[in-house]
């Protein structure tokens, strides 16, 4: 409270005259940095401070304030937007040399570029907002400060996102920037703050993922930086390094994130449940799932109490986030209590739903058990026929539906059932699914066709009753010879199990959800673990097939031999 009782002496005495309007500014920007940073109710300064300005008795100036004009010269300047070249000079010109002084400048160059481009001057106002940052580092080479250095980078982002958004692509100048500043860093990355690391870790990830590899070194030093100041994070930088560390997934090898996830769930459970937002707290439950971290049953049970909680008073805008937790249970194979589920599923019913939000929705009760018909087709109410046209939507709600099929082709179940299903076949878009084969997987497929001498099939699918393919699987053993039934084999990478728990070999929901699906569709399913698989010799291989087939498969096939 000391910072905001500071903030309402400068607001009058910039009244009183004490200070120059320039300093309006600083009680601006740090009203905001005080609301949305450390989460201080501070309500007086949620609208804008000029309307808070009035007549006050005269006041003593305290010994921390600064009355010389010069002083708050970096804030006096209002450059016109119309004219990129002269905002920027006019920013960078100013005569200073301290670090918050020149993140100021930064901030407010990074409002002017995003704001000219926007208005459709994308190709040159790039070009000179990254010279003029790189003028702006050339001329300030003993600063080592790591806000300054997160807020050029969060600033070369910010704008590298507006120019590609109007068709501009300038990742290849914002990863240049951001590596020079990590590389600057160097020694000094031990001393940013918690939220300072955040900030410099999610700077790294939109590189990555639009740019391409940025240098490994610079990703461990954030991310350990990250862990060893994660008691420091606000539930905000706690969300977005648990989003930093799933979109790395796909590039990195997750099991380098734990730690990081670790420390973030512990951070977690200190939240109290009341003073949560619900964005944050199934921010952090989706992002665990997408990197495959089986959060404590503590956290789940908590992430649900905030959830209910928050629903109970009138929550308009909740869908995405219900929406993106029910998806986090799905991965996770996570089912909530029932009661504390029919609640949130009840507020999601309520809102105004989009049709990918129905179709996740339908797809993640099925993938937990807990899909009924009437939900079914509450959430089909809100999926429009162009939305059955995308091939995602589609297949989601055709999962969901063969769920609820009925076991038994009789009944007013069925007809229920069947008279949905003719619906939805009606807008199966002429699409199929292209699947990748892996190594792993055409290892199998070798064995099974060459050492055993089976006739199979790769990445096919099975037709249903209405001619339509929805279920594509690794490898289909046709009916042949010692095989008396079609047999669907499953190859399971590490893509379908939990990461922090390896020795538990823990599926994640929507590889079990898949076997549960085709089991109803092919009369036997035989699953391959990669960790049964791997380095095993040529006849090892073709025994540990042939055994599989044997139990499993209930095949009569000859003993195996290696020929010469």
């Amino acid at each position: 409270m000391q910072a905001v009782a500071r903030l309402r002496l400068l607001r009058d005495l910039v009244r009183a005259d004490v200070l120059p309007a320039a300093a309006l500014h600083t009680v601006e920007s740090a009203a905001l940095r005080i609301v949305s940073g450390n989460g201080t109710r501070c309500q007086s300064f949620r609208v804008n401070s000029a309307r808070y300005v009035a007549s006050c008795p005269a006041v003593d100036q305290p010994a921390w304030l600064h009355t010389d004009p010069g002083h708050w010269a970096p804030y006096t300047a209002r450059p016109v937007l119309d004219n990129r070249e002269e905002s920027f000079l006019a920013y960078l010109a100013l005569p200073t040399k301290k670090s918050s002084h020149l993140t100021h400048i930064v901030k407010k160059c990074k409002e002017l570029a995003v704001t000219s481009i926007n208005r459709g001057l994308v190709s040159t106002t790039a070009d000179d907002f990254f010279s003029s940052m790189w003028g702006l580092l050339d001329r300030h080479t003993h600063l080592h400060h790591g806000i300054f250095y997160a807020a050029c980078a969060s600033a070369a982002v910010h704008v590298a996102e507006a120019a590609q958004a109007q068709g501009l692509w300038c990742w290849d100048q914002a990863s240049e920037l951001v590596e020079a500043l990590c590389n600057r860093l160097g020694p000094h990355w031990a001393q940013l703050g918690g939220i300072t690391a955040v900030n410099m870790l999610q700077v790294l990830t939109k590189c990555q993922l639009q740019q391409g590899p940025v240098p490994p070194a610079h990703l461990n030093a954030a991310r350990q930086q990250v862990s060893a100041c994660g008691k420091e994070l606000n539930q905000q930088s706690v969300s977005l390094a648990a989003w930093s560390c799933a979109s790395l997934y796909q590039r990195n090898d997750p099991t380098h994130y734990h730690a990081v996830l670790q420390q973030l769930e512990e951070q977690a459970l200190q939240w109290r449940n009341d003073e949560i937002r619900l964005q944050h707290a199934v921010t952090v439950l989706w992002s665990m799932a997408r990197s495959h971290f089986l959060p404590s049953t503590n956290l789940l049970e908590k992430v649900t109490e905030i959830a209910c909680l928050q629903i109970r008073g009138a929550v308009p805008h909740a869908a995405p986030d219900i929406e993106m937790l029910f998806l986090g249970y799905a991965w996770l194979g996570y089912p909530p209590p029932p009661q504390a589920m029919q609640a949130i599923v009840d507020c999601f019913l309520g809102q105004r739903l989009q049709g990918h939000q129905a179709s996740n929705m339908a797809w993640a009760l099925a993938v937990l058990g807990q899909l009924n018909m009437a939900t079914f087709t509450s959430l089909l109410a809100h999926v429009r026929p162009p939305h059955l046209q995308d091939i995602k939507i589609c297949r989601q709600l055709h999962f969901a539906l063969e769920f609820l099929r009925p076991n038994t082709a009789v009944g007013p179940e069925y007809q229920q059932w069947q008279r949905v299903s003719e619906h939805l076949h009606v807008s199966w878009p002429r699409c199929r699914e292209i699947k990748k084969t892996r190594l792993l997987h055409q290892q199998v497929l070798e064995v099974l066709r060459d050492g055993l001498q089976l006739k199979c099939f790769k990445d096919t699918t099975i037709q249903r009753e209405h001619g339509h393919d929805l279920f594509s699987i690794d490898i289909l053993i046709e009916e042949q010879p010692g095989v008396p039934h079609d047999i669907a084999v499953e190859v399971d990478g590490p893509d379908s199990y939990i990461h922090n728990e390896p020795d538990k070999h823990r599926l994640l929901g929507p590889a079990a959800f898949r076997n549960l699906m085709l089991l109803r569709q092919v009369p036997r399913l035989i699953t391959i673990p990669y960790y049964e698989w791997v380095d095993k010799g040529v006849h090892v291989a073709h025994t540990y097939l042939q055994d599989k087939l044997r139990t499993e498969g209930q095949c009569d096939l000859p003993d195996f031999v290696l020929p010469e």
